[in-house]
């Protein structure tokens, strides 16, 4: 992810209403790590911390999604969220000033999850 100066551009969220695709919103969850070790780990560690919010996330939100700034729990639910079918990822990995790699990866989800009031995913008591 380079601007048109070369630099390497750290990306930020962008607007949910900004991404479209086929009359489709998106979702979009954003991860970075970075140290030197293998490449694929990191890819692992930063979904598994997308995943690992479930621990916070109440069962009664499971019919009535409601966002919480803290704990945070939007990663998790974007990811099971029942009615998306669409997932686009993309990673980079680059050298930083400070002699360690780091490891950027961003997920878009379509269409988007976490509306207010919705059921994050059907049960089978459904």
């Amino acid at each position: 992810m380079k601007g048109k100066d070369g630099k390497i551009v750290i990306p930020d969220h962008v607007k949910v209403k900004d991404i479209h695709y086929v009359n489709m919103s998106v979702g979009q969850n954003i991860g970075y790590t970075g140290n030197n070790t293998r490449f694929f780990d990191k890819l692992s560690v930063l979904i598994t911390n997308w995943y690992d919010e479930v621990v916070d996330f109440p069962n009664y939100m499971v019919k009535n999604y409601r966002p919480t700034e803290f704990p945070v729990i939007g990663h998790y639910t974007a990811i099971v969220w029942g009615n998306t079918t669409k997932v686009g990822c993309g990673l980079v990995r680059h050298f930083t000033k400070s002699s360690m790699y780091r490891t950027h990866l961003v997920c878009n989800y379509g269409p988007r999850g976490n509306w207010v009031d919705d059921p994050v995913y059907q049960t089978n008591n459904e």
